[in-house]
């Protein structure tokens, strides 16, 4: 992946078409997994429907799937073993969250890290320009979001953790990352994404 601290345009600008090309992908392999597994199509692998699931497996392939079952148990903040299909597509989905958070840093200094004097940090101007050409561009519906998205860089708990009125790379990427932890990527078995995923 080329990184915006050598001065490169990541090649995939659009971050949500690749997070929606993911999805996609993820919910036609659970889809075939339930269809394989869900053997009383109640639609929730269970702990014996998973056992059953994996007779026969390697033993690197049975502990891959006990692990992501476990894993996907966990996702709704509950653990009842049982596992739906949601549960797995969001599971598979925060497995890229790194990868999520890198790629939309690279794209957020690729276009806002334009002034000389700050060069491979991000500048309270630099970030509302960037803010404003984005309600532009219909990314954000309104300026009370604006105003919450430059809070959660320049707020007492924003991304800039030194207070010093610049946002660096490292410090964009642990703070995207910090909000991914918070949002279960993704929506219902359809590939229609929820209207509230965020989580408290």
């Amino acid at each position: 992946m080329d990184s915006i601290k050598d001065g490169e345009r990541p090649e995939d600008e659009d971050i949500m078409d690749h997070v929606m090309s993911l999805h996609a992908e993820a919910v036609a392999e659970v889809d075939a997994i339930f269809e394989f597994a869900d053997t009383d199509g109640s639609g929730e692998i269970t702990i014996p429907e998973l056992y059953a699931a994996v007779e026969g497996m390697s033993e690197e392939d049975s502990n891959e799937a006990v692990l992501m079952f476990v894993k996907s148990d966990e996702m709704d903040g509950e653990t009842d073993n049982a596992v739906s299909k949601d549960d797995v597509v969001d599971r598979i989905m925060w497995s890229h969250a790194e990868d999520f958070a890198e790629e939309f840093t690279n794209f957020v200094f690729a276009e806002a890290d334009v002034g000389e004097d700050s060069e491979g940090f991000l500048t309270g101007d630099e970030v509302t320009d960037a803010l404003e050409r984005a309600l532009e561009a219909g990314l954000f519906n309104s300026k009370e979001e604006i105003e919450e998205a430059f809070k959660k860089m320049f707020g007492d708990e924003g991304a800039d953790v030194n207070g010093d009125g610049l946002v660096s790379w490292e410090e964009f990427y642990n703070g995207a990352l910090a909000e991914l932890s918070k949002i279960k990527i993704g929506g219902d078995s359809d590939g229609e994404a929820a209207d509230d995923t965020t989580t408290e």
